[in-house]
């Protein structure tokens, strides 16, 4: 049997906030694209022009540093209930 979008493996993650020994923030995150972006500035191959590279990563849903336990925990703890209900 396929698996349909129900039975699929979903993935949250949630930007932490950025403490003082944390240095400078390069993660940002995207609620509403679902998406978590790295810029980081990286010296090009002559050793000496800087470009900002970005990385972008796409999940399920993305919560950002403003979201609190409350909301993280009421977006996953259907999950978490389905998948007792599935494994038992």
């Amino acid at each position: 049997m396929p698996m349909g979008f129900s039975d699929s493996i979903r993935v949250c993650v949630r930007k932490r906030p950025v403490l003082r020994t944390d240095g400078d923030d390069c993660v940002l995150a995207n609620q509403s694209d679902s998406k978590i972006e790295i810029v980081q500035e990286r010296l090009q191959l002559d050793g000496i022009s800087k470009v900002m590279e970005n990385q972008s990563f796409y999940y399920d849903h993305v919560f950002d540093e403003a979201c609190d336990n409350q909301t993280v925990s009421y977006v996953y703890s259907p999950l978490i209930v389905l998948s007792y209900h599935v494994l038992t």
